[in-house]
C-alpha cells in the first residue's frame, strides 16, 4: 500500500512543516500560496531518514573499480521520483531513485549554498 507523506516549506517564515497529516492542516496549507509542498519519495536514506522531493542527497556509486560519490537533488519528472545527470557536453539524463545507499545532507530551502556545489 503507498502511503502519500507531504511536507511544506513556509518561504515568509523559512520554517519546513513536517506534520502534515491532520486534514484541516494541510488543506490549509493547500489554499495558500506561499507553502511549498514536497512529496515523500517512499524510500529512507541509509540512516532512515525519510526522503522527500527537494532533499540534496549523497550518492556514493562504483565507478569502474573506483568508488566515487556525488550530489544530487531530489525532483518529481516522468512520473517518478529522481534526479537529473549531465554529462561533459552538457545533455541530460533523468535517473529514477532506487533502494541504493543515499545520505540527506540537506533540502534546496534550508541548505541553497549546496546547490552550487550539485
Amino acid at each position: 500500500m503507498r502511503i502519500y507523506k507531504f511536507r511544506a516549506w513556509h518561504e515568509e517564515d523559512q520554517v519546513m512543516i513536517y506534520d502534515l497529516n491532520s486534514p484541516r492542516l494541510f488543506h490549509g496549507v493547500l489554499q495558500k500560496d506561499d507553502y511549498i509542498l514536497m512529496q515523500f519519495t517512499g524510500l529512507l536514506d541509509q540512516y532512515g531518514h525519510e526522503i522527500y522531493e527537494g532533499d540534496i542527497l549523497t550518492y556514493v556509486f562504483m565507478y569502474g573499480i573506483s568508488v566515487s560519490s556525488c550530489d544530487i537533488t531530489v525532483i518529481f519528472q516522468k512520473g517518478s521520483f529522481g534526479y537529473e545527470l549531465f554529462d561533459q557536453f552538457g545533455e541530460s539524463e533523468f535517473i529514477a531513485l532506487n533502494t541504493e545507499k543515499y545520505k540527506i545532507i540537506g533540502n534546496i530551502y534550508q541548505n541553497p549554498e549546496l546547490l552550487k556545489e550539485t
